[in-house]
């Protein structure tokens, strides 16, 4: 039953795309933005914002405000909430409170595995539309046609900062020479490698110790005894 009503809903959503801005079809507007699910409403919501119908700003607020509190039960998948965020972004509705809340909203739903956080489009979508609402209501000039001096935090640095551990170099003149290092400078090992030598013959391996081969050796010291020892 609540299947066959929602799709009559939508139904006549769509039916308004023939005259979209008639007394008739601000009026079916109202009532599926005040009483509508959250399918209806993001319909709804998409309409208002294709054909710029800014008297249902105040409408969309109320909707956001009925759609909000019930979190995953009211509207599941944040689809309403999403295209609410995204209408009073393109109508540049002055009120900033639905904008502020969507930025802090956090609606997690069940999926394979973890819940899985639904609201990821609406947060970026409300800071999007905030920064776009805070330029747009920033003055540029004064009455008087003066330049607003800038904040501290956008001004230049004061003349004599540092700049790079140096001082700030003033326009036109010549950039400073560049620091050398302190201690001496590294010098690059070079590793002389000669020509490798000609394979010559196979060397005899020396003869083994015995009476004609052997010779005494002297002793190192008085103490030590005078004996005989192969020299190889």
């Amino acid at each position: 039953m609540g299947t066959d009503r929602l799709r009559r809903q939508l139904d006549e959503i769509r039916a308004l795309r023939d005259d979209p801005a008639s007394p008739e079809a601000v009026a079916t507007l109202r009532k599926a933005l005040a009483k509508a699910p959250s399918h209806a409403v993001a319909a709804a919501a998409k309409h208002v914002a294709e054909h710029g119908l800014r008297e249902l700003g105040d409408e969309l607020v109320r909707a956001w405000d009925r759609l909000a509190p019930g979190g995953v039960k009211a509207d599941p998948g944040c689809a309403g909430k999403q295209a609410l965020v995204e209408a009073l972004s393109a109508l540049d509705h002055p009120d900033p409170r639905p904008l502020v809340a969507a930025v802090e909203t956090v609606q997690l739903e069940k999926g394979f595995g973890p819940p899985v956080d639904t609201a990821i489009g609406v947060r970026g979508h409300a800071l999007m539309a905030l920064v776009g609402l805070a330029s747009a209501t920033r003055p540029c000039a004064s009455p008087r046609g003066s330049p607003i001096p800038r904040p501290a935090a956008c001004a230049p640095p004061p003349r004599g900062a540092r700049w790079r551990g140096r001082p700030r170099p003033r326009p036109g003149a010549a950039r400073p020479p560049a620091r050398r290092r302190r201690g001496r400078p590294r010098r690059a090992r070079r590793v002389l490698r000669g020509p490798d030598p000609a394979p010559g013959p196979p060397t005899a391996s020396p003869p083994r110790c015995s009476a004609t081969t052997c010779a005494p050796r002297r002793p190192r010291s008085r103490s030590a005894r005078p004996g005989s020892r192969c020299r190889r």
